[in-house]
């Protein structure tokens, strides 16, 4: 202020006046964006005087001001600094709704090639004859370009929402500067009109809408664990364009892969083939989600994996896609952990059910070839389809404390080996993983232990907001895989905005630069195979079945610990007084929210 009185200035006022004065009081613009990008792609002036060197650089601004206002968006986009940069020189501008007759003009001053831009008088021939004495006070225009030097040095804020009330005057110095800055050139008929714009009517007032970059969800719509997974991605959503310092707008998109492999890979074609699609969330079954890498790998579009977890997805690092769980091949993790920390069996049987014998391998790899289990014996006890689980429990008869794993992932068949070792009088503690989580084995499956890939949101603390937001909306506990899809939209906005991860194509590798802790997990990618890491809050969760429902019971690093809850009770993740064979009896009844 200091006596001048109060000046306002936009940047759209000031890039303008610099393509009026180019060669003036303008020329100290050896830090514009246009000029910095010359530097980068190794450009060079051949003009002899300073005013002469700078006149190209300053109508790119020119340039990038007029697609700007007239369309509302940057011409080379948002991001980081390094990000728009790298566009400014290599990529064409994006002047797609610009108005036809200044099409040829804004192109012509967005050229790479300094020489190949218009002069400032060109400019003047083609939108007539402007002045700064007319209409700017004394001293700003050597004011404005004093300052332009520094503006690249500034974070760059959402511009503040204009308004201008229509008095049907004669516009002001100050409603015509506002304007400059707030109202698109199509706004006045294009062409020669916009200098002299503002006579006749006063600018649109409004906010700068922002970029929208929209993640699609890929599953089955007609099951209720894609729908959960639907109703937590909108959550996110939602959280996202609420925030205030966005950069960009999140939309949802969902497609229908019918849990075919042919409805996948045609799904995800139509939604790799949408330039507006930044990532798919891969919500799917084993069935359905491997169809879908080789359609995404080959448009260089990032799919998020949320739930399957077959062997046949385990190659991301040659894909475009991130597992965002561990899949099946270190076996069950919270179930094995378990064991090794809560339960130290003497003896373990693996039973490999060879119905699905390629489901159940890798549970077997695991604990006999790979020693996930490290305490006790262990032996395995195969199973061929068709046959029943008798004579294995009447093998471990002898044996009764033994524990018992099942290698396996047919509910049915889980439910008959349940049976089986209870006719026998099996005491040992039995498990398997989430696949076995059927109507049929929850019924006879009662105090098995369960890894699982999701947590319960409804009951983990470390969900609870999350929970509440949930129920507010759908007046309903979130059910699994909710909150990982929720986790998914949020990884995936978190790499949008960093920089240089706003380019679908990029999105992958910023995932990958640093870890990411989300409500559900870590997200830890180790350098070479790029799967997720499992030993830090890597998405492993432990569930007990009682009363036909799956219990949650703890996160994969907290078993073993035994912290004192505020109630004063042991913590269900350790083996408390009156256990058997080191398994907590009666904790189920006294877990916050277990029926939730």
């Amino acid at each position: 202020m200091r006596g001048r009185g109060p000046v306002l200035c936009t940047a759209a006022t000031a890039l303008l006046l610099a393509a009026c004065t180019a060669g003036g009081q303008g020329d100290k613009d050896d830090d514009a964006t246009p000029k910095a990008a010359a530097s980068a792609s190794g450009g060079a002036s051949t003009s002899a005087s300073p005013a002469a060197e700078s006149e190209p650089y300053t109508l790119a601004e020119a340039g990038c001001v007029l697609a700007h206002t007239a369309t509302g968006r940057p011409p080379f986009g948002t991001g980081g600094v390094a990000t728009v940069l790298y566009r400014t020189v290599h990529k064409e501008p994006d002047l797609a709704g610009l108005p036809a007759d200044l099409v040829p003009m804004v192109r012509a001053c967005l050229a790479k090639e300094p020489a190949g831009r218009p002069t400032v008088a060109r400019l003047r021939t083609e939108f007539g004859e402007f002045t700064t004495g007319t209409w700017l006070p004394e001293g700003l225009p050597a004011l404005v370009a004093d300052r332009a030097t520094g503006v690249l040095d500034l974070p760059v804020p959402e511009p503040t929402a204009l308004s201008v009330p229509d008095t049907g005057a004669e516009p002001s110095r100050r409603r015509l500067l506002i304007a400059s800055a707030a109202v698109g050139v199509s706004a006045v008929g294009g062409g020669t009109a916009w200098w002299r714009w503002g006579r006749n009517g006063a600018p649109t007032a409004g906010k700068r809408r922002l970029p929208t970059r929209t993640v699609a969800l890929l599953g089955d719509l007609s099951t209720a664990v894609v729908q959960a997974q639907v109703r937590g991605a909108r959550l996110a959503v939602a959280e996202h364009n609420s925030g205030s310092d966005r950069t960009f707008a999140l939309a949802l998109r969902t497609a229908d892969d019918r849990d075919t492999a042919a409805g996948s890979t045609a799904a995800a074609g139509r939604l790799v083939a949408a330039p507006e699609v930044y990532a798919v969330i891969g919500a799917g079954t084993n069935t359905a989600v491997p169809a879908a890498v080789p359609v995404c790998t080959e448009a260089r579009v990032c799919l998020l994996i949320t739930r399957a977890d077959t062997d046949a997805i385990d190659v991301t690092n040659t894909t475009s896609s991130l597992i965002l769980r561990s899949t099946r091949t270190p076996g069950p993790g919270s179930l094995v952990k378990y064991l090794n920390r809560v339960v130290k069996p003497a003896r373990t049987v693996v039973v490999h059910d060879l119905t699905d014998a390629e489901e159940g391998e890798a549970t077997l790899r695991a604990i006999t070839v790979y020693g996930t289990l490290e305490v006790g014996t262990v032996h395995a006890a195969e199973v061929a389809k068709g046959d029943g689980f008798t004579d294995v429990a009447h093998d471990l008869a002898a044996h009764p404390d033994t524990a018992v794993i099942f290698a396996g992932g047919v509910p049915d068949r889980a439910a008959a080996c349940a049976e089986a070792l209870t006719a026998a009088g099996h005491r040992g503690v039995r498990g398997g993983d989430e696949h076995i989580l059927g109507t049929s084995f929850l019924k006879a499956g009662t105090g098995w232990w369960i890894s699982t890939g999701y947590c319960d949101a409804a009951t983990d603390p470390r969900t609870r907001a999350f929970a509440a937001a949930y129920r507010s909306r759908y007046r309903t506990a979130p059910p699994p895989w909710a909150a990982e899809a929720y986790d998914a939209v949020r990884y995936a906005a978190h790499g949008l905005a960093a920089p240089g991860g706003d380019e679908r194509v990029s999105l992958r590798a910023e995932l990958l630069r640093e870890p990411w802790q989300g409500i559900t997990r870590r997200y830890s990618y180790e350098s070479q195979t790029q799967y997720l890491e499992t030993g830090q809050d890597g998405g492993w969760f432990l569930y007990r079945v009682d009363g036909a429902k799956a219990r949650f019971v703890a996160r994969h690093d907290d078993i073993g610990k035994n912290p004192q809850r505020s109630s004063g009770a042991p913590s269900p993740v350790s083996a408390p007084t009156g256990s058997r064979s080191g398994v907590p009896l009666g904790h189920q009844s006294s877990w916050p929210g277990s029926d939730s």
